[in-house]
C-alpha cells in the first residue's frame, strides 16, 4: 500500500515535470518565432532602404526607370537588360517573402503589405509586359503566379508611372 502511494506520487510528479517542460518548450518556440519574424522584417527593410538609396544616388538608374515607364520603345538592348534585372530583383524579393510567409516567418498582415508592392512596379504598361514575358519562370509556384495576377487585376493602388506623375505635379506644380 505504501509503495503504491509512493509510485502514484512519483508518477504525478513526473507528469507535472513533463508538463512544465512542454510549457517551457512552447515559450521558447514562441520566442524563437518572434525573433525570426523580426529578423525577416529587418532584412526586408534593409533591402528596401538599400534599393531606395541606390536609385536616389544613381542618375543612370533613375533615367533608365523613367524611360521604361514613359518611353519604353526607346530602350536599347542594354537598357532592357538593366530594367529587366531591376524588375526581376523586385519580383524575386516578393517571391522570397511569399515563401517565408508559407514557412510561417511572417504574419498575414506583413504578407498583405508585401504582395501589394507588385501592383506598383508591375502595374505599369512596361511592368505588365515584363510580367507577361516572365510569369512562366514561376510556373513551379502556381499559387504565387495566381497571386500576382490577382493583385494586378484587382489592385486599387496607383502604379509607379502614375504615382510619379502625381508626385511630380504635387511637389513642383508642373504638369507633364
Amino acid at each position: 500500500m505504501k509503495l503504491e502511494r509512493i509510485n502514484a506520487w512519483l508518477s504525478l510528479t513526473g507528469n507535472i515535470a513533463i508538463l512544465l517542460g512542454l510549457v517551457a518548450l512552447a515559450i521558447e518556440i514562441s520566442g524563437n518565432t518572434a525573433a525570426m519574424r523580426i529578423q525577416v522584417m529587418d532584412n526586408a527593410a534593409a533591402s528596401d532602404m538599400e534599393r531606395q538609396l541606390i536609385i536616389a544616388t544613381s542618375p543612370e538608374l533613375r533615367d533608365l526607370y523613367v524611360k521604361a515607364l514613359f518611353n519604353s520603345s526607346e530602350l536599347t538592348l542594354a537598357d532592357t537588360w538593366g530594367i529587366s534585372s531591376y524588375l526581376g530583383q523586385r519580383l524575386s524579393v516578393i517571391k522570397t517573402k511569399y515563401l517565408r510567409h508559407l514557412d510561417g516567418a511572417t504574419t498575414n498582415a506583413d504578407w498583405e503589405d508585401t504582395k501589394r508592392q507588385a501592383a506598383y512596379f508591375l502595374g505599369t504598361k512596361f511592368g505588365r509586359k515584363y510580367w507577361s514575358a516572365r510569369r512562366a519562370d514561376y510556373s513551379n509556384i502556381p499559387e504565387f503566379v495566381a497571386m500576382i495576377d490577382a493583385e494586378l487585376a484587382d489592385s486599387e493602388l496607383v502604379p509607379n508611372d502614375k504615382w510619379l506623375l502625381e508626385l511630380h505635379e504635387e511637389l513642383t506644380g508642373a504638369r507633364q
